[in-house]
């Protein structure tokens, strides 16, 4: 065997091997792409319905608004009320009589009571349904800020699979040019055993 043809030899294959390692690493770097892509559309998904779900907690917020005010003006309504039931003119003490019989409370004292008890009622009210609105509050609070991790962690792997895609290319790229070279080397090889 000729000593040209022997270095041809090696030269040729050193560059298949080099081939397949690129060739490897090619198909490496696909499968990363397709893996972040993949884990993207999953946190996209997750973001998505975080974010419908903040949606309907919006839509029960906004419904819950008209009771709560309602709640606070029948509240000031009853604070006025009681503010006048208070502001009335207390009438003088009657003159001690020879026989003491037992004495009722004014009727304005049991007005204030009575209007005092409905208050209090119209308070507790308006505390539940402030409460509820805050535990509404939060889970759209929530939601939201899942949506926004999800998307978040979307776009960073949409990065990975970008510089994946990236790496891939160089690859495919050196690649195309071994397989060029091996391809020449070859070409150059039978065009000179047919001479």
């Amino acid at each position: 065997m000729n000593p040209i043809m022997k270095w041809l030899g090696i030269a040729a294959l050193a560059l298949g091997c080099g081939w397949a390692v690129f060739r490897f690493e090619a198909g490496h770097a696909t499968a990363k792409v397709a893996a972040a892509v993949a884990q993207a559309e999953q946190q996209h998904v997750a973001a998505v319905a975080s974010a419908a779900q903040g949606a309907v907690y919006d839509q029960q917020v906004q419904a819950q608004a008209p009771k709560i005010q309602n709640d606070s003006a029948q509240v000031a309504a009853l604070r006025a009320q009681l503010a006048a039931l208070r502001s009335r003119p207390v009438p003088p003490p009657a003159a001690p009589g020879p026989d003491p019989q037992p004495v009722a409370p004014p009727p304005d004292l049991v007005a204030v009571v009575a209007q005092q008890d409905l208050l209090i009622k119209a308070q507790d009210v308006q505390i539940q349904d402030q409460a509820v609105q805050i535990h509404t509050l939060t889970l759209d609070r929530d939601a939201w800020h899942t949506a926004y991790d999800s998307s978040s962690k979307e776009a960073s792997l949409r990065q990975i699979a970008l510089e994946a895609q990236i790496a891939a290319t160089k690859a495919s790229r050196w690649q195309g040019r071994i397989e060029g070279f091996v391809v020449g080397i070859g070409a150059g090889y039978l065009g000179g055993k047919l001479k």
